[in-house]
């Protein structure tokens, strides 16, 4: 090292100063900006890409859950009917059994789907299919009230 560098420096560098910089006042403003602008970019993303099946996918799963229903007899037991309709896209408990529901129709689009759009497949206690259909399920909720 040479003599110039090993120098105390004079008083009037030795100061430190009182200000405030500006880069501390502009950073959280800037990160705030940031923040708002990821997240609607992230608002808009879903907007314009959104997360879940489209509709061709929906159509084709309600095409095979119609086809599905055609191979099911009423006294199989859940294990056969989830191997022949794969999981149920709702599942209605009530104290005498339960109703696996399945979407078969589209009427008001890919987001929403009615009571009307699904086909419930009601089993009693122990698992055994006792028919399906919504007038089927709404006449046999009445016989237990």
């Amino acid at each position: 090292m040479n003599a110039s560098t090993t120098k105390a420096l004079p008083d009037s560098q030795r100061r430190v100063s009182h200000e405030i910089p500006r880069d501390i006042w502009v950073r959280p403003w800037l990160m705030v900006l940031l923040v708002c602008v990821a997240t609607t970019y992230v608002g808009c993303a879903s907007v314009f890409m959104p997360g879940g099946p489209s509709e061709r996918e929906i159509q084709a799963m309600i095409e095979r859950n119609n086809r599905n229903l055609l191979r099911l007899q009423v006294g199989m037991f859940e294990e056969h009917v989830s191997d022949i309709m794969g999981e149920p896209q709702r599942l209605e408990v009530y104290s005498w059994g339960t109703a696996w529901c399945y979407r078969t129709a589209m009427t008001n689009g890919v987001r929403t789907a009615p009571e009307t759009d699904l086909t419930p497949l009601v089993f009693d206690r122990r698992g055994v299919l006792l028919g399906w259909g919504r007038d089927f399920l709404a006449d046999h909720i009445k016989g237990y009230e």
